[in-house]
This record gives C-alpha cells, structure tokens and sequence, in this order.
C-alpha cells in the first residue's frame, strides 16, 4: 500500500499539555525513531481526557485514525506523526 503524506512530519508532544492534532488530520503515521517502545495517547478533542492508548513498538510505525478534533501525543518526543487525511 502506497502512503502519500498530505503535510511535514512533526515531533510528539511529551506530554498532555503539548498534544497537537495534527493539523486537524483524520488519519495520521506515527513511527518510532527510537529502538524501544512508545506509548501513544489520542485525547477527546483538547479536553485532556484520554480516549485510546497503546504502544508503538521500538523502530514501528502504524497508522491512526482519530476525529479532527482529537488531539495526540507519546510519551517521548522519538515519535513523529505525518498527517495522511484531512477532514472536510
């Protein structure tokens, strides 16, 4: 399957206070720059709730889809996400 990036990659937040949502991306890469894991956190918009958590594994790269709205940050800045789709 062929990714064609829609915008610049940009380091994760570390924390909740930093979460970003991508440029209002629906569907986002995250991939793991470092060799060990990496927890994600999607947030319910920018209100600090958590609504999804996982690990990435070390070197691993997954795609997320998320609302618009939803905000997203890991554990360490080792994570960057690239934006794959915008809302309409």
């Amino acid at each position: 399957m062929q990714v064609h990036p829609i915008g610049s990659s940009e380091n994760s937040g570390a924390n909740s206070g930093a979460a970003s949502t991508i440029g209002n991306a629906k569907l986002v890469l995250a991939y793991n720059t470092s060799s060990s894991e990496k927890l994600i956190t999607i947030e319910d918009g920018a209100t600090g709730n958590a609504k999804a958590s996982f690990t990435l594994a070390g070197k691993g790269r997954i795609k997320i889809q998320k609302a618009a709205a939803d905000e997203i940050f890991a554990e360490s800045t080792n994570i960057e996400f690239v934006p794959l789709a915008y809302s309409n």
